[in-house]
């Protein structure tokens, strides 16, 4: 059982968690819509990072020093995993691991390159959504977290 500390200071963490996927989504969009690849990349490498980040900490059990959602709403279990979860995780890992055999393999393939982007966020805004609507009925304050933006637009 975390702190009221604790809790609140990891509250924020997860606030900045999705300010943050909001932001790279923004510029994600941005970048497509100027044709600017090298922010497109960089775009994409932060959204599959907040993402990640926020998916572990949604749907997987805790584990080690991680904080996971059941951490915080004393349940001791992650929300229902998303369809599709373990390709998505797998499509994160990928796109943030540079100098490995899996890139190598990940880069050759184009399919690789095809993210379900709109997916992800989609999981992501249930996931929050349903979060926040439990945390207050436990009385937690989720004020300083954001809703997560709208698509990807590409």
């Amino acid at each position: 059982m975390l702190s009221q500390e604790d809790t609140r200071d990891a509250l924020g963490v997860v606030g900045y968690e999705v300010w943050m996927l909001n932001v790279a989504t923004r510029h994600f969009t941005l970048a497509q819509s100027l044709g600017y690849t090298a922010l497109e990349n960089l775009a994409l490498e932060c959204f599959a990072l907040h993402a990640r980040t926020l998916y572990e900490f949604f749907f997987k059990n805790s584990s080690g020093g991680y904080i996971r959602v059941g951490d915080l709403l004393s349940a001791g279990h992650p929300l229902k995993k998303p369809p599709r979860f373990s390709e998505h995780m797998a499509k994160m890992n990928n796109q943030l691991a540079h100098i490995t055999r899996a890139r190598l393999l990940y880069n050759r393939d184009p399919k690789n390159k095809a993210w379900q982007l709109d997916e992800v966020l989609d999981n992501l805004r249930n996931a929050v959504s349903e979060f926040k609507r439990l945390a207050r009925e436990r009385g937690l304050n989720v004020d300083r977290i954001p809703d997560v933006a709208d698509g990807m637009g590409g």
